[in-house]
């Protein structure tokens, strides 16, 4: 589902979630395949919306859904550094920290 809110979300979800690439998540970079050949994303991201509506998941509810889903990923790559004071601090580049 990662991969295909990536590939299928349009330009407005995508700025809300502050969506990227997915080669720059760490969660889904790590086996160094980011797409599968004859796999399309962006038809099954439609069809798993629709049928997400079908079981009467509302677009409301789906939004939110694909928020948590974005958070998830963005959360991934939180990078934990130690701070001289023997600390733990905690800096992403989703916020730009």
């Amino acid at each position: 589902m990662f991969y295909q809110l990536l590939a299928g979300a349009g330009p407005e979800l995508r700025e809300q979630l502050k969506l990227r690439p997915a080669a720059e998540f760490h969660y889904l970079n790590q086996s160094g395949c980011i797409e599968i050949k004859g796999v399309d994303d962006v038809k099954h991201f439609n069809r798993t919306k629709r049928a997400m509506g079908v079981v009467g998941i509302d677009a409301k509810v789906q939004e939110e859904i694909f928020k948590w889903l974005a958070a998830v990923l963005h959360l991934g790559n939180l990078e934990y550094v130690a701070k001289g004071d023997g600390k733990c601090g905690c800096c992403s580049s989703v916020w730009g920290v």
